[in-house]
């Protein structure tokens, strides 16, 4: 299974996830889910059990203090540079 495959069939419980984590989120694409699952732990680890291979997606990763991740979750934008 992919990693899109799997965030299709996925979506209602990684959002449940993601919502207990950051309650202020807005509603995701499967994009913002992605970048979710690739940046915390608990739905890496949820993803990786289920023998989904994100090898090739962790590369390219964004990492969790950017600027998307801090969108997605619904917070203000860093004046840091």
């Amino acid at each position: 299974m992919t990693l899109e495959q799997f965030i299709r069939k996925n979506r209602r419980q990684i959002d449940m996830v993601i919502k207990r984590t950051s309650p202020k989120v807005k509603p995701l694409n499967d994009a913002e889910r992605k970048v979710w699952i690739l940046n915390e732990r608990i739905l890496l680890l949820w993803v990786e059990a289920q023998g989904v291979k994100i090898s090739g997606e962790l590369e390219g990763r964004y990492s969790y203090d950017s600027f998307l991740s801090r969108f997605v979750r619904g917070e203000e934008p860093s004046n840091q540079k």
